[in-house]
């Protein structure tokens, strides 16, 4: 209904469809400017066709992770690295939005809702709508630099979802709460 690619259920997770999940994710050709394309022109019907480049030509490209928790990090960094990525960690909004200014990514994992600056305290936990307003930014950067994304949160209502899918065309969103690595 809402043009959603996947839903992975992270109670089922196995390695192998999500590795695949990623594999489908870049090869998209939703996700990837046409300059990334591959034209091929038939001089004999005067056509031009448009193919988008397989996993394989995007494998080794570099993956942003951004999620605050050091063992999520440390899960998803190692998945991604088993397949032949490379993986730039983040583990807040500032840290990530510099990476997306300096660097390109064939693909990027975003924590919707990433914990407040130090010091910010209860004021930022009793305010979830705070909490997943960096996470929301994170995604329109990622957005305007045609980076598919695939969301990894464990506080999020259906709203929230549906929110990351409608507005920020992400390609993907996994549960924490229901994981079994």
């Amino acid at each position: 209904e809402h043009g959603a690619f996947h839903c992975l259920r992270k109670e089922a997770f196995d390695r192998a469809e999500f590795r695949e999940l990623v594999d489908r994710a870049l090869a998209s050709a939703s996700h990837l400017k046409v300059s990334d394309h591959t034209l091929f022109y038939d001089p004999t019907d005067e056509t031009v066709t448009i193919a988008p480049p397989d996993a394989a030509e995007l494998a080794g490209g570099i993956v942003l992770v951004v999620e605050d928790d050091a063992g999520w990090r440390s899960i998803l960094s190692e998945l991604l690295t088993d397949v032949g990525y490379q993986v730039r960690l983040c583990n807040s909004y500032g840290e990530a939005l510099g990476c997306l200014r300096r660097e390109s990514y064939v693909l990027a994992l975003v924590d919707l809702s990433l914990t407040g600056p130090a010091g910010m305290g209860a004021s930022w936990v009793l305010n979830p709508s705070e909490q997943s307003l960096e996470g929301y930014q994170l995604l329109a950067s990622t957005r305007a630099r045609n980076v598919p994304t695939i969301v990894v949160s464990g506080v999020a209502t259906p709203d929230d979802i549906k929110r990351a899918y409608a507005e920020q065309g992400i390609f993907a969103y996994l549960e924490k709460q229901t994981f079994d690595r």
